[in-house]
């Protein structure tokens, strides 16, 4: 029973869902929510969220969570915020495959376009230290090796579109496959992993080639960011 529990309380999966009404969950190996945190790695809990998925399949967060955006979306009229962007980090390539394929229906069921796509520990630490979610933090990161005049900043104000628009037109790779009409997976490990992660068997599920940049939200949909509330670090 100890060793059950031990298993159930901790996470081996960790989603960056990334939307108008975004946020980040830890999964347990049965892909049931165990908890939640900002996009800055902070732990919310006791705090208020604005979707209860604590205690969900993972299944269940993601339909939660869906709603909760196409509310938003017939509150704004903004069709562009029908957007999310998912990135999955985890060293059982199992759950990372299934977990996208149920990111994929979940899209699909609500007509909503959005991206999937794996990522490593280093990769999702480094989005957490620059306080972004992890595909905005690798779109960014791409967009930056390609344009050397913008900065870190810069690509954090913009709208995922703008992101990915401007790496397209600079002849960046836009590789990710609109959840809306099927999500692709590839074998291999996402370009950008380590040797390190590779050899700890996360080998990265993703969308085409494993990198998984695409058109995703519209403007201002940021998420929830340890900044905006008061959290207990890590």
């Amino acid at each position: 029973a100890g060793m059950g529990g031990y298993a159930y309380a901790t996470p081996s999966a960790f989603v960056s869902v990334e939307a108008p009404v975004g946020m980040a969950l830890r999964v347990n190996c049965f892909d049931i929510v165990v908890g939640v945190e900002s996009f800055d790695g902070a732990d919310l809990q006791g705090v208020t969220i604005p979707v209860d998925v604590i205690g969900k399949s993972y299944s269940e967060a993601l339909d939660a969570i869906a709603q909760a955006n196409q509310t938003l979306d017939a509150a704004d009229g903004s069709a562009e915020n029908a957007a999310i962007d998912i990135s999955i980090t985890s060293n059982n390539e199992q759950q990372v495959q299934n977990l996208q394929q149920e990111s994929e229906s979940c899209m699909s069921a609500y007509g909503m376009h959005g991206h999937c796509q794996s990522a490593t520990h280093e990769e999702r630490q480094a989005a957490i230290d620059a306080d972004m979610g992890v595909a905005r933090y690798l779109a960014a990161q791409e967009l930056l090796a390609l344009d050397s005049s913008l900065t870190l900043d810069d690509c954090r104000v913009m709208s995922m579109a703008e992101l990915r628009g401007r790496i397209a037109d600079l002849g960046g790779e836009d590789p990710t496959v609109d959840m809306g009409s099927g999500c692709g997976m590839s074998d291999g490990a996402t370009e950008s992993s380590q040797g390190d992660e590779e050899a700890s068997g996360n080998h990265g599920y993703g969308n085409g080639n494993g990198n998984g940049y695409g058109k995703g939200r519209g403007a201002g949909g940021h998420g929830m960011h340890g900044s905006h509330m008061a959290s207990e670090d890590e």
